[in-house]
């Protein structure tokens, strides 16, 4: 299996260099609540970042 890290950010993040795919993301009022970023296997990018099966990140793909 591929893996990838994957990790939830604040919006006002710092440079996503590197990542696979981010998307913003918002609360159930539709208020902001930051990104959820995905970055190729490797060094862990934040201290936050878990490892996650890298097939369900599709840069190219349709939303979720």
């Amino acid at each position: 299996m591929s893996w990838c890290w994957f990790d939830h950010l604040p919006a006002k993040s710092p440079d996503l260099e590197g990542a696979l795919a981010s998307a913003s993301v918002a609360d159930l009022h539709g208020r902001p609540d930051g990104l959820l970023v995905a970055w190729p296997r490797g060094r862990k990018p934040t201290s936050g970042a878990t490892r996650m099966d890298a097939g369900l990140v599709h840069p190219h793909g349709p939303p979720g």
